[in-house]
């Protein structure tokens, strides 16, 4: 479990055993982060990573801002843990297939070490600094910590949220830069 999950953990217990009325709402890393995951100029050079197989479940910030919304101005939500997951929740493997379907040409996965990784993003353009930072969220998707059960954000939006695929059909051009 990276860091962040467990900071996250340490927060909702606390407020758990505080006796504050609450409502947790869990959410998955950023769809539009996937460009800064895997680094500049992807559809060129590939999908560069660290080793590992996890999946995420990402979910869009307009989609998640919807849902924050709904929980904050209706009723009911009280004592409630929501896990805003999109669906399908995809690997940085996933990704480097939707973007050779999208653009028709093969963009290769490049799964490497962490070194590796870091290099690729600073090369790219990237601080050290953030391409560490980078690193951390990648390590925590490969792990899985962000591949939960789906259906809470869909429930909540009532409708069908943004998916991974949709998002890099819409964005692969900028991936290219």
């Amino acid at each position: 479990m990276s860091d962040i999950t467990e900071q996250d953990l340490f927060v909702e217990e606390k407020l758990k055993a505080s006796g504050l009325a609450y409502t947790l709402v869990r959410h998955p890393p950023f769809i539009e982060s996937i460009p800064f995951y895997i680094g500049g100029n992807a559809m060129e050079t590939g999908v560069h990573v660290p080793a590992g197989a996890g999946k995420a479940g990402y979910a869009s910030r307009d989609d998640l801002a919807e849902a924050h919304a709904i929980v904050l101005s209706q009723d009911g939500h009280e004592y409630k843990t929501y896990s805003l997951y999109g669906d399908p929740a995809v690997s940085f493997a996933d990704v480097a297939q939707i973007l050779s379907d999208v653009s028709g040409k093969r963009v290769p996965f490049v799964s490497g070490s962490d070194h590796d990784y870091i290099a690729h993003l600073v090369a790219a353009g990237l601080p050290e600094q953030a391409a560490r930072f980078a690193l951390v969220w990648v390590q925590g998707i490969n792990a899985g910590e962000w591949g939960g059960t789906a259906g809470d954000l869909e429930k909540l939006l009532g409708r069908k949220p943004m998916t991974a695929a949709e998002f890099l059909r819409a964005n692969h051009a900028a991936l290219q830069a």
